[in-house]
């Protein structure tokens, strides 16, 4: 979609592995995935494990970015705290030529959970947070690139219980709350697209293992 800054895309430290499933398999993670899902799961320490990390990015068309990480595991509760703050400024593509596009953003997820003794049940709390300032350009493959200024607020809260109930099946309940502000081009009223939405969700899943 033109309506997006190629800049605002979040860190990838907090995850571990993305895995992409089609066909009908894919409803073992939720009865709307009929056709296909992309699962991405984040890290966890392992048990006894903390960790803390701090890091700075700098390059050119002023690109700052700062990263800290906390993140541990002791006596069956997990935890992690994820931040990030970037900016940049305009780049320059292939050709040399000079592509109006800039970000100011802050990114923070929190998650805390506990593990329970089978090993299989859990109970996990997740928020996270997402702000943009950005300002692009209307159309790549317009010479005349006119800059559209946007910002986004976005957060989500969720509530996930797992419970094992036998060696091969278990329940896995889902409470979440997602909150989306989206204002694009607002300083040219002609062309400003708005949006604020709300979406409060359960999801319950029962899973049965035939075998390995």
């Amino acid at each position: 979609s033109s309506r997006f800054a190629t800049t605002a895309l979040v860190g990838m430290r907090r995850i571990e592995l993305v895995e992409v499933l089609k066909g009908s398999a894919s409803t073992l993670y939720g009865s709307d995935a009929a056709g296909g899902v992309i699962n991405i799961i984040t890290r966890r320490s392992d048990e006894g494990q903390i960790s803390t990390s701090l890091g700075y990015t700098g390059g050119n068309y002023g690109l700052d970015k700062y990263n800290l990480r906390h993140a541990g595991s002791k006596d069956g509760f997990f935890w992690s705290l994820n931040a990030q703050k970037r900016s940049s400024g305009d780049f320059k593509d292939g050709d040399g030529n000079e592509v109006p596009e800039g970000i100011k953003e802050n990114a923070y997820a929190l998650q805390f959970g506990r593990k329970f003794e089978d090993g299989v049940s859990y109970v996990q709390l997740d928020y996270s947070q997402y702000d943009v300032d950005y300002m692009r350009h209307e159309d790549l493959g317009n010479k005349n690139k006119t800059p559209k200024y946007g910002a986004k607020d976005n957060n989500r809260l969720g509530l996930t219980y797992q419970q094992k109930i036998t060696d091969n099946l278990s329940n896995k309940l889902s409470l979440f709350r997602n909150m989306n502000n989206l204002k694009d081009g607002f300083k040219v009223p002609s062309s400003s697209r708005l949006m604020d939405l709300e979406t409060l969700g359960v999801n319950n899943q029962l899973t049965y293992r035939l075998g390995a």
